[in-house]
């Protein structure tokens, strides 16, 4: 969703009006991050919302994140498509089953 028009200014996310006002800016702090929080308010709907500005550094660090979060989602997948990594996997969950069965045996 485009928050902000092609001059910068912001529209309501919910009439896309343009008439907003920020009744309330203050710093807080967001996963760590200091940043500016701002209340705003669309003249036409009486709609009410917050954004956030973070720094673009650590928009930076996220994104970087992110993209080591997918490789790592991609290897999982490719590991677990691989016939012999299941195959493995049956066999140690097969051999977990008989040593809890064995192990629940009561004393002759």
């Amino acid at each position: 969703m485009k928050e902000r028009t092609s001059d910068g200014s912001v529209v309501c996310p919910k009439c896309r009006g343009q008439r907003v006002s920020t009744p309330d800016s203050r710093v807080t702090t967001f996963w760590g991050q200091e940043c500016i929080r701002r209340r705003r308010v669309c003249s036409s709907c009486g709609f009410r919302w917050s954004t956030k500005e973070l720094p673009a550094e650590f928009l930076d660090k996220l994104k970087e994140s992110l993209d080591d979060m997918e490789r790592v989602k991609k290897a999982i997948m490719v590991t677990l498509n691989d016939e012999d990594y299941l195959r493995k996997l049956e066999d140690a969950r097969d051999i977990k089953e008989e040593f809890r069965s064995d192990n629940n045996k009561e004393p002759e």
